[in-house]
C-alpha cells in the first residue's frame, strides 16, 4: 500500500476509485466530476 498524491488525469482515467478513513472504512466513489466531465 502506498499513500501518494493522485493527479486529476490519473483519477479521470481510473476504472475504480475508493476512499479510506481512520475508522477502518473503505467507501466506493460513485462519481467524480471535474470541469464538466
Amino acid at each position: 500500500v502506498a499513500e501518494r498524491p493522485v493527479s486529476i488525469d490519473e483519477l479521470m482515467d481510473a476504472d475504480e476509485v475508493f476512499c479510506t478513513g481512520t475508522a477502518v472504512v473503505v467507501s466506493p466513489v460513485g462519481s467524480v466530476t471535474y470541469l464538466g466531465k
